[in-house]
Formats: C-alpha cells, sequence, structure tokens
C-alpha cells in the first residue's frame, strides 16, 4: 500500500490503516529514496492486529506499525467479539518487541 495513499495532508487528523488478525507477528517499512528501511517483530499471540499509524504535523512525518490487540471496527458501538480482546481492569501485558534497522538498495 503506498504510503502517500495514507499520509493526511497538513493539519488533518492522524489516519490509520488495520490488518486484522495477523498471521505473523512481523512488519517492515522502507523507503528507497532514503536507502533504509525498519523492521519490527512482536507475539503475535498476545497483540493479534496491527495498526499502521500516519500523521503530517509541521515538523515531522510519521508512518509507524502499531501491534494492538484492538482492531479499528472494535471502536465502533457495536463491536464484534470475535475480534475483541479486552484487558481486565488492573491487568497487564507483558510483551517483547525487537525493532531492526535495515539497509534498502534502489
Amino acid at each position: 500500500m503506498p504510503i502517500n495513499l495514507l499520509l493526511p495532508p497538513p493539519g488533518e487528523p492522524d489516519r490509520f490503516a488495520t490488518f486484522a488478525n495477523a498471521r505473523v507477528g512481523e512488519a517492515a517499512l522502507a523507503s528507497a529514496m532514503r536507502g533504509v528501511g525498519v523492521r519490527l517483530r512482536w507475539d503475535a499471540a498476545k497483540f493479534p492486529h496491527l495498526w499502521l499509524w500516519c500523521a503530517r504535523r509541521k515538523s515531522i512525518v510519521c508512518v509507524t506499525p502499531e501491534p494492538s490487540t484492538t482492531y479499528l471496527p472494535e471502536l465502533g458501538s457495536d463491536p464484534r467479539p470475535e475480534i475483541l480482546r479486552p484487558l481486565e481492569s488492573g491487568a497487564s501485558v507483558g510483551a517483547r518487541l525487537e525493532m531492526t534497522v535495515f539497509t534498502v538498495h534502489a
């Protein structure tokens, strides 16, 4: 998915794309123009979904993968229980995230 289609114009609200029920806990973003990429790995059993968060501010452009227990339709008024994984009040989740940087050859 081309990132420039997801980036909001300056001053508009952040945009999110959600990928439900990831087969593996891994995502990568790369920029051929800058020659660099980043790979994120996580425990898909604990974070089964992935949000791709895109924001544009006066001094920053941000695109980042965000492992999540939540799938965007769950935030609506009638969430589907088969993909909703609430965390009980006072409970916590422990998980490991791994981020690596790699070079991209044009």
